[in-house]
């Protein structure tokens, strides 16, 4: 998430990304996962697909192949997706102190309108799992409504 857009070819990246996961997934979820605690990630399955598959240009089913070779892969039983123009989003990374994982912010308007339509292409087709939220206001109402969702859909 470091360096320049080009640092890596689109497969590489994938296959990087994917490593990370199943890494993570042996040593942080899948024993958290045991213990029956709830497990959160800013990241997971979805932004790979999308990112990867769609904006990188790698392919959703070449994506979804991959993930399928990791040891215990596991998928979200819920993905909340901040839908937010790509321009305040942009200008929301900007403003953040520290921007040392800054890449994918530098891959150009383009690639980030592809990434929301993506996005939002991925919360309709899987609306069982997806739930899309107006990422563009407040962030206490923003908060509100993942907490709301989180209730709604994971509290028994």
């Amino acid at each position: 998430v470091e360096g320049e857009p080009e640092r890596w070819t689109p497969l590489t990246e994938t296959l990087l990304f994917l490593a990370a996961r199943s890494d993570h997934i042996a040593r942080l979820i899948g024993p958290s996962l045991e213990k029956e605690n709830w497990v959160i990630c800013d990241r997971f399955s979805a932004s790979t697909l999308v990112y990867q598959g769609i904006a990188r240009g790698v392919g959703i089913d070449t994506v979804k192949a991959l993930q399928d070779t990791i040891p215990g892969m596991i998928y979200p039983d819920l993905t909340i997706i901040l839908d937010v123009d790509p321009k305040t989003g942009l200008k929301r990374a900007g403003a953040r102190r520290e921007m040392l994982e800054s890449r994918f912010e530098k891959f150009g308007p383009k690639f980030h309108d592809t990434l929301r339509e993506a996005f939002r292409a991925l919360a309709q087709a899987q609306e069982n799992r997806c739930v899309m939220i107006d990422g563009g206001r407040a962030q206490e109402l923003v908060a509100n409504d993942v907490w709301q969702i989180v209730q709604e859909r994971l509290t028994p």
